[in-house]
């Protein structure tokens, strides 16, 4: 039977000709044709009495087969062997339920060409008129599913992520408390054997404190301090550190464009995805080589899609490392920004140093993208949108932290974790504070009410009981003007600041921390 386009139901009442309604039903028709075949869809319809079908003639684009006639036993040919059964069992299925279907299966075009497509359908019921059908759309779905393979490792790493940095985020609190103490202790100790062993415990806190940054950082949710800095600038500062790290016998060739724009990032957090670039760099080069760093500002005017990262229209300072070392392959290529995935031997590295400048780069608005070619070497490109703020300079604030400013001051704090409030609170206590504490908001409140003449500082964790340090302090201020906060956090998510009529009195303090950080941030909030 030759294919037949589905009839088109056209209402030509007001219509005065039949020509011209003739003319309408074959405009319409033309438009429907158009629009099957831009989307790369194909109608169907089979009688379940005569075993007829009706087909959009664009089917055959679909398998690349001329269908002059068209069975259901014709059409599971065109399907990949491997598909025939689930195909054809899902059709039975609904034509025993009468409920509508859906399966994606492979076709093989007579090239080897293998595409896959989406077939929809369900049983139109016999009428007085028409007999029992089963009708449906088939679609050419392999470019999304293509685009669906490339997501998964970034949906896979999303959900790592989350882990990783609910894991830190408790993490954090521990390390805080073990520093804390320890600090304390270490402060105290007289013995020079007990002053020893107190010194390799804060060490195995240092490096547990960049474990918990790093897998934050790439989790996206380590708590950047933010500016604007330029690029070239930042680079150059860390030029001498590069040379040393690299070793004699690698070759380091700078090269950095003299206006870049001003990118809006954590300076500490683009240093270490400088530096963790060009470790990656010099592993690569076991025995020596040319590592080049550069930079330079690229304005894209469309969006530009490499290596199956998009980057959209805009300006962006640019820096690129490049090796000439061993290169990646294909197969490892997809997995270089996993947590914990390395190819160097067991104990040499984490496995999170690209990880890291992957979160970093993403989570201050940027893009990163990767060229590489096995015994050729590797291009990183890290693209960072340029801002309109010009960098500016903090001032040297050395001279007034030595005032004593914690006479007749009063600090509240508000923390749920008992461990974490009372080393704050002892911290405090010792340089001279007064404090109150509160574990959740409620009871944070009812203490400012009764305390607000003498309370100066609030010191609050961001996610506490009840609500948002933030919103807490943001109320609180609103009754007495002048008041400044200090939060405390190690994730991202939770601190929202430098935004809003109160970003003038407001600090931040990471965990984990240690005794010296706090109270330097808490006299810095303070200073006039």
């Amino acid at each position: 039977m030759a294919p037949r386009k589905p009839h088109l139901s056209l209402h030509t009442e007001g219509i005065p000709h039949r020509d011209e309604a003739e003319q309408a039903v074959r405009d319409a028709e033309e438009r429907t044709s158009a629009a099957l075949v831009a989307t790369r869809t194909a109608i169907w319809e089979l009688d379940l009495e005569r075993g007829e079908v009706i087909w959009s003639s664009n089917l055959d684009q679909l398998v690349q087969r001329p269908l002059d006639r068209f069975t259901v036993e014709e059409g599971l040919r065109c399907v990949h062997p491997a598909d025939a059964d689930r195909v054809r069992a899902a059709c039975q299925a609904t034509l025993k339920s009468r409920c509508p279907y859906s399966v994606e299966f492979r076709v093989i075009w007579p090239n080897g060409t293998v595409r896959w497509l989406l077939s929809v359908g369900r049983v139109v019921e016999a009428t007085s008129s028409t007999p029992a059908r089963l009708v449906g759309t088939t679609i050419d779905v392999t470019d999304q599913r293509a685009l669906e393979t490339q997501l998964r490792p970034l949906r896979e790493m999303d959900a790592i992520a989350r882990v990783a940095g609910g894991i830190a985020h408790d993490f954090n609190n521990l390390l805080t408390v073990i520093q804390g103490y320890a600090q304390l202790v270490a402060e105290k100790a007289t013995d020079s054997k007990q002053a020893s062993e107190i010194r390799e415990v804060l060490q195995a806190t240092d490096r547990a404190s960049l474990l918990t940054r790093q897998l934050l950082a790439f989790s996206r949710q380590q708590v950047l301090d933010p500016a604007a800095l330029d690029l070239s600038t930042v680079v150059k500062g860390l030029t001498g550190l590069i040379r040393r790290l690299i070793g004699a016998d690698v070759e380091l060739v700078v090269s950095l464009a003299d206006h870049v724009g001003t990118v809006w990032a954590d300076k500490g957090q683009l240093g270490q995805v400088v530096m963790n670039l060009v470790v990656n760099a010099r592993d690569a080069m076991p025995r020596g080589g040319r590592i080049a760093v550069e930079t330079d500002l690229v304005e894209l005017a469309d969006a530009s899609v490499v290596e199956g990262i998009g980057v959209p229209a805009g300006r962006y300072a640019r820096l690129l490392v490049r090796d000439s070392g061993v290169g990646i392959s294909e197969e490892t290529k997809p997995r270089i920004f996993e947590p914990f995935f390395t190819t160097k031997e067991r104990g040499k590295r984490t496995g999170l140093g690209l990880s890291t400048v992957y979160g970093i780069v993403t989570q201050s608005g940027g893009h990163i993208r990767v060229h590489s070619e096995v015994d050729v070497g590797s291009v990183f490109e890290v693209w960072l949108p340029t801002s309109d703020r010009a960098p500016a300079n903090k001032p040297d604030a050395s001279a007034s932290s030595r005032r004593d400013i914690a006479r007749e001051r009063v600090v509240l704090v508000i923390e749920d974790q008992d461990a974490v409030r009372a080393l704050v609170r002892r911290v405090l206590e010792r340089e001279g504070f007064g404090v109150l504490e509160a574990a959740e908001a409620s009871r944070a409140e009812v203490l400012f009410d009764e305390h607000k003449a003498k309370i100066a500082l609030i010191v609050t964790d961001v996610g506490i009981p009840g609500e948002k340090g933030t919103d807490l302090f943001r109320r609180l201020a609103s009754r007495k003007p002048g008041l400044r906060v200090v939060y405390m956090s190690g994730q991202v998510e939770e601190a929202v600041l430098g935004e809003g009529p109160h970003a003038v009195h407001e600090r931040f303090l990471a965990k984990p921390f240690t005794a010296a950080g706090l109270i330097g941030v808490v006299r810095d909030a303070l200073r006039d």
